[in-house]
């Protein structure tokens, strides 16, 4: 068999034994079976992400897009008003996606790869401010943001902290 290229994210050269795993027919997902490698999955997730007690997962079967949707819609409203952080093509996205589902917004505009200062950040307007979004690690241009200094931000400003952390969740750290 000729070596196959994985184009997502990549290229990059796929390992036969990845081959052989994808090749097998999923679990059925309404058994005990399915169930239990989830709880597993789930735990093992929130204990890479050092998460407090009583923390839950969810795992969508979606593609990343599909993940800041769904925070969008699930869980602001018209009544929120939402700091965006657009960095480049993902951040511009959760921005998109607010507009498509009515939110209103304040964007923080950066350059490409330009740093987001805690000078910048506190200068972005706050009032009716209900929540804050970000694409963590912003690979469109290489731009990795500070988890602390937006927790922080967040925390003194009331705001619902929501992260895209598709890039960062594993090679950063993020607790």
């Amino acid at each position: 068999m000729k070596d196959c290229l994985l184009f997502t994210v990549g290229p990059v050269q796929m390992d036969p034994k990845i081959r052989e795993i994808g090749a097998q027919q999923p679990p059925y997902f309404r058994t005990e079976m399915f169930s239990s490698f989830l709880l597993d999955a789930e735990e093992r997730f929130l204990a890479l992400l050092h998460a407090p007690e009583g923390s839950r997962a969810v795992f969508l079967s979606s593609s990343g897009t599909g993940g800041m949707e769904a925070v969008v819609d699930g869980l602001l409203d018209q009544n929120d008003r939402a700091l965006v952080i657009d960095g480049g093509s993902f951040g511009h996205r959760f921005v998109e996606l607010c507009g498509l589902h009515g939110i209103a917004t304040e964007v923080l505009s950066l350059s490409p790869g330009e740093r987001l200062t805690e000078e910048r950040l506190n200068a972005a307007p706050t009032t009716g401010l209900t929540a804050l979004l970000v694409n963590l690690h912003e690979t469109s241009t290489g731009t990795l943001y500070e988890l602390p200094m937006l927790s922080r931000y967040c925390k003194s400003h009331g705001l619902l902290l929501l992260i895209d952390a598709v890039s960062a969740f594993i090679a950063d750290e993020i607790d």
